[in-house]
């Protein structure tokens, strides 16, 4: 190799080594964005798993809240009821 093609070859081997570099940068860089969003991700998705929790725990404290009106609507119909018959027996 003569001396010309040796400088030129060498040029090129460095040029190709900045070239690597900047690549090597830039999926640095993408690496650290996705390790970032990583961290939004699993954040929002334990406020999610805490608010569907949330939400399951309303869902079954209303149906609790809808038996016990229920329950209690029943004794409210059996007392009044027991107070007609009273009214009625108390008119005979």
């Amino acid at each position: 190799m003569d001396k010309e093609t040796r400088e030129l070859f060498n040029a090129l081997v460095g040029e190709m080594d900045k070239l690597a570099e900047r690549i090597n940068k830039r999926f640095e860089n993408i690496d650290m964005r996705f390790e970032k969003m990583d961290a939004k991700i699993e954040l929002i998705y334990e406020n999610l798993s805490h608010e569907i929790n949330a939400c399951k725990l309303d869902k079954d404290t209303l149906v609790l809240l809808v038996q016990k009106v229920n329950e209690i609507d029943e004794r409210v119909n059996v007392l009044e009821e027991k107070q007609k018959r009273r009214e009625r027996f108390h008119l005979l």
